[in-house]
């Protein structure tokens, strides 16, 4: 019998780590029967989506919530639950998966999209300090280990980058790459404004859920989508965020 509902609201902060912890909350919910999800709506995104109307379009995009619940509940807490966080493995079963998946999935369909690897730029590059700055992967990792990391995948494979800034900032992850690879880069990167976050982040998400090959930063962003991926996603250890640094079941760890 359900004694208590749980819920995530009131974040600010950007929509990866805003998913996860409701995604930690559904998986919570899902390995305890005397707990219920309650889905509470993105209201305040940063990263271009401040506001309602930017809150209206991830919404929009998530689709329909998990659960509702009509009337007065007996008790919801307003946080995320860091028994997930320390603890994946334990919550993201077969289960919690499942229902996650059935909800990403449930407005959308997959989009064609072979192998997708995420690089955390805007907020963790130029002069940031402190925490932002230890989530920074430098070009040079990409260049020494993408090719190793992609080698045993079809060459007919197009291997897209996501990013933000301008391609001078990451033309140096092609050194010593061979002619066959380059050609198959597809750089999608968007600039930070409130109109290309809007056109190209979610667009971004959706691929990385799709990809047949997911290659993660350190991020909420890519962290949520290899949690929806069901293909192969590749996570790297050594995450100073304590939400994000451990690895689940069907990951490749590097």
């Amino acid at each position: 019998m359900t004694r208590y509902r749980l819920t995530c609201r009131g974040k600010t902060d950007g929509f990866g780590c805003q998913l996860n912890a409701k995604l930690s909350g559904i998986a919570f919910c899902e390995t305890n029967h005397q707990w219920r999800w309650i889905h509470s709506p993105f209201t305040n995104v940063s990263h271009g989506y401040r506001g309602r109307h930017g809150a209206d379009k991830i919404n929009k995009f998530m689709g329909p919530p998990l659960h509702r619940w009509r009337g007065r509940p007996n008790r919801i807490l307003k946080s995320g639950c860091q028994k997930v966080y320390n603890n994946p493995l334990l919550y993201y079963n077969s289960k919690s998966l499942s229902a996650i998946r059935e909800w990403f999935w449930g407005n959308k369909n997959t989009t064609d999209c072979d192998i997708a690897i995420h690089i955390r730029r805007g907020d963790v590059s130029g002069n940031r300090t402190g925490d932002r700055r230890r989530r920074f992967i430098s070009n040079r990792w990409y260049s020494e280990n993408i090719p190793n990391l992609i080698k045993d995948y079809p060459e007919s494979y197009s291997v897209n980058i996501y990013s933000e800034g301008n391609f001078e900032d990451f033309k140096s992850i092609l050194n010593g790459w061979s002619k066959d690879l380059k050609d198959r880069v597809v750089w999608k990167l968007g600039k930070r404004s409130a109109i290309s976050c809007e056109n190209n982040m979610l667009d971004t998400f959706h691929d990385m859920c799709s990809a047949k090959v997911l290659i993660q930063s350190w991020s909420g962003l890519s962290y949520c989508a290899g949690i929806i991926n069901e293909n192969t996603v590749v996570f790297r250890k050594g995450s100073v965020v304590t939400s994000q640094n451990k690895p689940l079941n069907h990951w490749n760890v590097f």
